[in-house]
């Protein structure tokens, strides 16, 4: 059954997923997210600047936190940079 749900592993590992994890593709992921983090946040009234841990501490605003809107602007921005930077798969990989 197992064969029919799955494809061989040489077969999947080699076309789906690169040979490793490449620090392009880490510092596009870190950026994504911690820009996606800071931009909702900001936008939804959370200021971060007193959490601590994993959303404890959150404080509500009345009003966006502009500053967490921009740094999480800028850092998606910069994700975008980074993404446009890593090089493409070689065909008939």
């Amino acid at each position: 059954m197992r064969v029919l749900a799955a494809p061989p592993r040489s077969v999947y590992h080699t076309s789906l997923m690169p040979p490793r994890p490449r620090y392009e593709y880490q510092r596009v992921f870190s950026a994504t997210a911690g820009g996606l983090l800071l931009f909702v946040s900001g936008l939804a009234g959370c200021d971060l600047s007193y959490s601590h841990g994993l959303f404890q501490g959150i404080r509500r605003a009345d009003s966006p936190v502009w500053w967490q809107v921009g740094l999480g602007a800028a850092l998606l921005l910069l994700a975008g940079f980074f993404a446009r930077r890593v090089p493409p798969r070689a065909p008939g990989r």
